[in-house]
């Protein structure tokens, strides 16, 4: 992923939505499908947001895991790491993602 690009678009997106209040905190939800360097994305989120009404946040990301469901015995899981992807009830590989692709601004904190 391209954390510049993504740290753009939460940028733009928290700055649209908040009008001309200062932001203390932006809480963003990354799933695990998504490559991410956070250090990067934290580093294109100070650059990004000088001299906005951003420029002091935190930026704050959760990485819910990648989830699945078998498609043989309907069992849902999660991967954390690893990419050996069966699933622990049957050892079947025909797995469906049912969680872990979200990548939403989950919500901006203003400053009192």
């Amino acid at each position: 992923m391209h954390e510049a690009t993504l740290g753009k678009s939460i940028v733009r997106i928290v700055l649209e939505k908040n009008g001309k209040n200062p932001i203390r905190a932006v809480r963003v939800s990354i799933g695990g499908a998504h490559a991410l360097e956070e250090n990067q994305l934290f580093s294109a989120w100070k650059a990004l947001t000088s001299g906005t009404l951003a420029g002091e946040s935190e930026l704050v990301i959760t990485r819910p895991p990648l989830r699945f469901q078998c498609r043989q015995c309907q069992n849902k899981f999660s991967q954390s790491e690893g990419l050996e992807w069966r699933c622990p009830g049957c050892d079947s590989v025909g797995l469906e993602i049912v969680g872990g692709r979200e990548m939403e601004v989950v919500s901006i904190i203003l400053k009192e």
